[in-house]
């Protein structure tokens, strides 16, 4: 199961609205990391002077002297140049990054003053709350442009290409994220809705995988993920059956740490016993869902499987032996044989 950036050129206002009004602390967030560190260039203001007025000399000066010799007068027993080039190093914020960072900030803004007057200019009744919402949005984030060093960046963004720092800087990193979502929106690429009805337990799992995130964010904070990527072809989002993903969440008051595991590979333990080596009795074990909790002050993790069975057996032999009907018994046997995996 995909989901990635759209192609397209624009997303509907009704999609932007939604996903800015998701997005927009963070979003707010990563522009105040990025305000506090901002990514600067050291460069070299070079200009000629006269001799007097030169405050030091560098190895560039040397090499503008010795192409211009006769700039050079013999004063006293010594050459004196009448000018020289000065050569002093400087911090500059107005970097190529930074330039592509104000463009994606006045894009944004541009973009909800569209929104606003496309949505005032309709007929039905208007929402005063959605255009008071749009507007305190457009005003903080005008602020933030137009009170920081951003003000003196230059606009022209057209001949910067990509850079890492838009890939891995604190704060670029994410406004670039927000950025792309807002301009083209999300959308599923996979083949989630030609499943067939064989392919139901799979999307089961999915579902299942879900539902116990969803959970768990609702009390802990997600700190980690390895199955979703950004790259120049926008965010994906991969869950795949066979392939192992793991989400790692933190009790804020404990710092106690929780993991959720998708086809979690439980290896063959081996254990040694006297001179011999002894293995698990089962093979490797891939459970659907498992939730392994470390708590503060123990080794060990609690672990629980979640495996996503919905099958039940309606056979008279199951109800005559079990009283009525129930999962079937090789699910069962499953479930038994994960719990070996995890206490053998």
């Amino acid at each position: 199961m995909n989901f990635k950036i759209n192609n397209k050129r624009s997303n509907s206002y009704t999609e932007f609205y939604s996903i800015l009004n998701y997005i927009y602390e963070n979003l707010m967030k990563a522009i105040n990391i990025v305000l506090s560190k901002p990514h600067h260039e050291l460069i070299k203001d070079r200009r000629v002077c006269k001799y007097q007025s030169l405050k030091n000399t560098s190895m560039d000066t040397i090499k503008w002297l010795e192409k211009r010799p006769h700039l050079l007068e013999y004063i006293d027993g010594r050459n004196i140049p009448t000018q020289a080039l000065q050569v002093t190093k400087k911090v500059t914020l107005d970097t190529k990054e930074n330039r592509f960072l104000k463009f994606m900030i006045i894009t944004i803004i541009h973009k909800i003053d569209s929104f606003i007057r496309t949505y005032t200019s309709t007929p039905w009744k208007k929402n005063e709350d959605i255009i008071n919402k749009l507007n305190t949005m457009k005003k903080a984030i005008n602020n933030k442009l137009k009170t920081s060093f951003l003000k003196d960046v230059g606009s022209d963004y057209r001949n910067t290409s990509m850079s890492l720092v838009f890939n891995m800087a604190s704060g670029y990193r994410e406004i670039y994220k927000y950025y792309l979502m807002l301009q083209k929106g999300l959308s599923i690429n996979s083949n989630i809705f030609s499943l067939s009805m064989k392919e139901l337990s799979l999307l089961y799992e999915y579902w299942c995988f879900i539902k116990i995130n969803s959970l768990l964010r609702k009390r802990y904070k997600l700190i980690s993920t390895d199955f979703i990527t950004i790259n120049r072809g926008g965010i994906f989002v991969s869950l795949k059956k066979g392939v192992t993903s793991t989400l790692v969440y933190e009790n804020p008051n404990t710092k106690e740490t929780f993991k959720v595991s998708y086809n979690a590979i439980k290896s063959r333990k081996v254990s040694n016993i006297g001179s011999r080596t002894e293995g698990s009795k089962t093979v490797t074990q891939k459970p659907d869902n498992m939730l392994s909790i470390n708590k503060l002050g123990s080794d060990k993790a609690y672990e629980f499987v979640f495996d996503a069975k919905y099958k039940i057996d309606t056979s008279i032999e199951y109800q005559k032996s079990y009283g009525g009907i129930g999962p079937k018994e090789e699910d069962i046997n499953t479930m038994h044989r994960y719990r070996d995996a995890h206490s053998i």
